[in-house]
């Protein structure tokens, strides 16, 4: 089986850019109402708690650290701004505008990308940035396809990823990754990922190319 990841991430070119973001967290925040059903057990407002409770946690690792956060939002709606807003008050951070042309670039030059489950994530992985997962999202089997690489059935909790969001786990893989220089880093990725093969980066595209000359 050949796989093909991401077309439109394999057209960019990954360009060794100075890091301009400390920590940069893919936003995967919606305009819903809070009683919507998202499964039959899991109500919106139950994602959003589970989420704040992470982002609060996340809050206090900025400030214990001195770090600085960036909110990449994804709708570039003044009700998203306000939702981080009022979260993250009095501590060291901005909202950036979602910029679809851009988003690859940002990723490339961001020293640790944090998401849940984004698209944009997994993508900024096959690119070769450091990314931490964080699946606030694990409730029951009703969510389970928003576990971390679903539908491979990888452990819970791994190197980089875990569905732990207690704030000693938020500090302990934070930590854990951003420490790593890219050598090392590479190695844990080849390490997990070696055989599953779920996120890849191709320049130019060339499997897909090859494959649409033999059909």
């Amino acid at each position: 089986t050949r796989v093909v990841w991401s077309i439109k991430s394999n057209t960019l070119k990954i360009k060794s850019k100075k890091k301009i973001f400390d920590l940069f967290y893919i936003s995967t925040w919606r305009d819903l109402n809070s009683k919507y059903k998202v499964t039959k057990s899991v109500s919106w407002q139950k994602i959003l708690n589970a989420e704040k409770k992470f982002l609060y946690n996340l809050k206090n690792y900025v400030i214990d650290n001195k770090k600085h956060l960036t909110i990449y939002g994804i709708h570039n709606s003044l009700k998203e701004k306000k939702y981080f807003s009022e979260i993250f008050q009095n501590i060291n951070w901005k909202y950036l505008k979602n910029n679809r042309m851009k988003s690859y670039s940002y990723c490339d030059q961001a020293r640790l990308i944090i998401s849940n489950a984004s698209t944009l994530g997994y993508e900024a992985l096959g690119r070769g940035s450091k990314v931490v997962f964080f699946n606030y999202n694990d409730f029951d089997s009703s969510t389970v396809s928003k576990n971390f690489c679903w539908p491979y059935n990888l452990k819970k909790q791994g190197s980089f990823w875990t569905n732990d969001i207690s704030f000693k786990s938020c500090n302990k893989i934070i930590d854990f990754v951003s420490r790593l220089n890219q050598k090392k880093w590479k190695r844990i990725y080849k390490k997990e990922f070696g055989k599953i093969n779920f996120v890849t980066y191709e320049n130019d595209n060339k499997t897909l190319r090859n494959l649409l000359k033999l059909s």
